[in-house]
This record gives structure tokens, C-alpha cells and sequence, in this order.
């Protein structure tokens, strides 16, 4: 599969062989009948997401406030009720002058005020005005957790807005929800997730699974469907999603792999996995068996290797924030200007918009590029890669790029001789104040964040 990393084939059981075997004709990458986002990146929570106490303090219009999803902690079964979540967020696309007079707009301007300055954040100011969170959003009417212990469900919703930590899926034929929310519950797909997430570093028992992840994920192509096996399939899901859902472990109703049983496996998952096991992937009970077995093994795995990590005693937490300040006040930081726009002054210019994440350029066989977490920006040249990656590290979500490619090299230059200086200057007077080389290179990059987006 597109996307697919060779390591997992090595650690996988027969049975995923086999699943993939049966289903070559007929699964498609999840990213061909459904869009996959990400939730919400406010770049301030702490302004955008409110409680009830803090509502009722601020008196906000309820016009400017919508429920959100923080955690999968919220969700006790396959639906989310909006009755059961903690926070509202901020949802506001007018203008400060059609605020005038609102509860909103005094809300707005306290997160202005010096001390918090929200608007200065660089995803807060990428936004235009800087607190219009959600432009053009919709309810996702699926959500799929991004970390996932114990328990995966991917659940229904109608009216309540995601976190990042959280993908809205969003069907490309709306008809297809409650089918797409079968085929994504079903163990087939958690026994694929398990392959191709990956496990959170330290003592952490959670799977980390990434957009490009659930982009990727392989299910039975819905338009392949007989209308009998859909009605079936939607039926399954509807009474599988009037329960709770479980820790894997009380789903299957096993501990260990040697002693999972068909005749234990909760009844609603069950007639869900008979139809995707057996009626569509054409598994004989023997091999549905298996992918119980081998579920149970995946996550249990996980577990036992998260325990065995010893935990790290404490130790005195350094403010390494504080120690960057520190540094920015006996470092000259006025050679460096903000990029790219003090270093194209009159110039005539194309705009681009930009994915938030951490930039590099670099180059292939196709030519040049920038990447940014899973994005990739095709660039005309060196200089127009670097100069989109300087314009990123400034925080930058809109990057105006002049069209005289002379004027791109000059600015690349300007700014990357100021900002080689600089750090050769950060790097200089830390290697005289801290000793320990690992506390050095973190205040080191906070530093350079710091200087860069301001």
C-alpha cells in the first residue's frame, strides 16, 4: 500500500498476510471515499476553549460558542453527547467593528492585553483577524482518535467540533457514514492500526497514529458493497453503537491471546466482524479467530513494553524558558529582521498558504522542496526552498513570495547571514554559561524560536 513503511510486514502475524491476501481487490486507502483532517490547532487553548464557570463569567453570546471534543476520555461509546464534554470553543469570523457592544469583543480584547497578547502567537497570527478559529469548518460526522491505550472507537457525531488530537472524517458520500463508521470499528481495522501506528516513547502505553496513518488505512471499498451486505453492516454498527465501548481486553473478552473464544467476544462486535471477517474478506472462523488472537497479542505487547520502561526519578524541572530570556537580553538580536516581509519592501509578489509545522528544504530527483510535517511544497529553486523555509520558521502561514527571483536571493541572503551570525553568537555565550549539553542544545532551539517568531 502507498504510504505503507516495510517494518511493519516484519513484525506482522499470518493473519495480516492472509487479510491482505483476501483483500487486494477490494480495500482502498480510507483517503479515496472520506476526507481526513485534523482538529483544531488553536495556538491558545487556554483563550479558545472555555468552561461553563468561564462563560457565565464573560457572559458570552452562546452565537459565538460551539462544543468541542478535547479527548477520547469524553467518549464512552461509538457517539459522542455534547451534554458530556467539558469545554465550548470560540468561534467568532466578524470583524472587531460588527462586535461593538458585545460580550465577545471585551473577551477578545482582554486576550490582547499586554501579559497575554494571544494575537502575537504565531498560529494566532497566521489567522485574519487572529481569532477566527474554524473558517469555513463543518461538523466531521465521524472523528478517529489520534492516540490510542486500550480502547479505539471511532464514533458518530452531528454537532460538536474536534481537537487536534482527534481526525474528523468526513465521507465524500455522506450516504456512506454509518457504513464507514462499521468498517472503521470493525477488529480487522484495529488489527491494521496496531501494524501501522506507532508506540509513544518512555512509559507510555499509548499508539500514536498519524493523519497520514488514518489516510491510508485500508477497508473495503464501499461502492464493491452489495446493498444487502451494507444494510447489514449499518444495522450491526447501530446496535454496536447503543453500547459502551470497552477496552479491547473486555471487548474480545480475553487477557491473553490463549484464551480468546468466539463465544466470548461481545456480542455486538461479533456480528460486526462476522459480516467484515467473513462475509466480505471471506475468513473462515478459524482465521477470524486469529485476528482476535493476534489484536489481543498487538496491544497487550504494547502494554507489558510500557511497563518494563523504569521510570525516571524525578529530577529539579529547569525553567529553560526563563534561561532563554535570559540569553535574548545579552544578545544583540537587531541585525535580524522579521522575514520575509523587511526584506522585500516594494516588491511585487505571489502568496502561498502554508501548513503549520516544523520546515526543511532540501532536494531530489524532482527538484526542490520544502517539507512540513506531512506536506511537501514543490519549489522553482534553492533559493525560493529556503526562502519559504526562513518565511515558516518566522511563522508564517501566509507567505508572500516576490516573482523576481533575484530579490528571493537577496532576501535568503540578508537574512540567512544575519541569522548564522546570531546563532553562532546564542551558541557562543551558552557554551560559556551551561555546562550540560543537553540542557544547552534545548535552551539553544528555544532561543532561536524565540528571536524568530516573535
Amino acid at each position: 500500500y502507498e504510504g505503507s513503511k516495510w517494518g511493519k510486514y516484519l513484525r506482522a502475524p499470518e493473519i495480516f498476510f492472509t487479510i491482505l491476501e483476501k483483500g487486494k481487490d477490494l480495500f482502498v486507502p480510507l483517503k479515496e471515499v472520506a476526507d481526513v483532517r485534523r482538529g483544531f490547532t488553536t495556538g491558545a487553548n487556554e483563550f479558545f476553549y472555555l468552561t461553563e464557570e468561564e462563560i457565565k463569567k464573560w457572559k458570552i453570546e452562546k452565537e459565538f460558542l460551539q462544543p468541542i471534543i478535547f479527548t477520547l476520555k469524553e467518549v464512552d461509546g461509538y457517539s459522542v453527547d455534547k451534554n458530556n464534554l467539558k469545554f465550548k470553543v470560540l468561534i467568532c469570523h466578524k470583524q472587531k467593528e460588527e462586535l461593538k457592544g458585545t460580550n465577545v469583543l471585551k473577551y477578545i480584547e482582554y486576550g490582547e492585553e499586554r501579559g497575554r497578547e494571544f494575537q502575537k502567537r504565531p498560529t494566532c497570527g497566521s489567522r485574519s483577524p487572529w481569532y477566527a478559529l474554524g473558517k469555513g469548518w463543518s461538523y466531521a460526522p465521524l472523528i478517529f482518535p489520534a492516540k490510542v491505550g486500550e480502547r479505539m472507537p471511532v464514533f458518530l457525531n452531528n454537532s460538536v467540533f474536534e481537537d487536534k488530537k482527534l481526525y474528523g472524517v468526513i465521507p465524500k458520500n455522506k450516504e456512506d457514514t454509518i457504513l464507514l463508521g462499521a468498517l472503521l470499528n470493525s477488529t480487522v481495522s484495529r488489527l491494521i492500526v496496531e501494524h501501522t501506528c506507532r508506540q509513544l516513547t518512555g512509559a507510555q502505553a499509548i499508539a500514536d497514529i498519524d493523519v497520514v496513518v488514518v489516510e491510508h488505512l485500508g477497508i473495503p471499498n464501499p461502492s464493491e458493497l452489495s446493498k444487502k451486505i451494507r444494510t447489514k453492516l449499518e444495522n450491526s454498527f447501530r446496535e454496536l453503537s447503543e453500547t459502551r465501548c470497552e477496552s479491547i481486553f473486555e471487548e474480545i473478552g480475553a487477557n491473553t491471546p490463549e484464551e480468546v473464544s468466539l463465544d466470548k467476544v461481545k456480542p455486538e462486535r461479533r456480528e460486526l466482524d462476522k459480516i467484515v471477517m467473513g462475509e466480505i474478506l471471506g475468513l473462515t472462523e478459524e482465521e477470524q479467530l486469529e485476528v482476535y488472537k493476534a489484536v489481543i497479542d498487538l496491544v497487550k505487547s504494547r502494554l507489558e513494553k510500557a511497563r518494563s520502561v523504569p521510570k525516571q526519578a524525578k529530577r529539579k524541572r529547569v525553567d529553560i524558558g526563563a534561561l532563554a530570556e535570559s540569553i535574548l537580553r545579552e544578545i544583540d538580536t537587531s541585525d535580524l529582521k522579521k522575514f520575509p516581509d523587511d526584506y522585500i519592501e516594494g516588491e511585487e509578489c505571489r502568496e502561498i498558504e502554508v501548513p503549520e509545522g516544523k520546515p526543511e528544504a532540501g532536494s531530489d530527483l524532482h527538484g526542490f522542496f520544502v517539507k512540513i510535517g506531512d506536506a511537501r511544497i514543490e519549489c522553482g529553486s534553492q533559493a525560493e526552498a529556503k526562502y519559504i523555509e526562513y518565511a515558516v520558521m518566522n511563522g508564517n502561514a501566509r507567505i508572500r513570495i516576490p516573482k523576481d527571483e533575484r530579490a528571493i536571493k537577496n532576501a535568503v541572503e540578508c537574512y540567512g547571514s544575519a541569522f548564522n551570525k546570531l546563532k553562532k553568537d546564542v551558541s557562543i555565550y551558552t557554551r560559556k554559561t551551561i555546562k550540560n549539553n543537553k540542557l544547552r542544545e534545548k535552551v539553544e532551539a528555544v532561543v532561536l524560536r524565540k528571536i524568530t517568531k516573535h
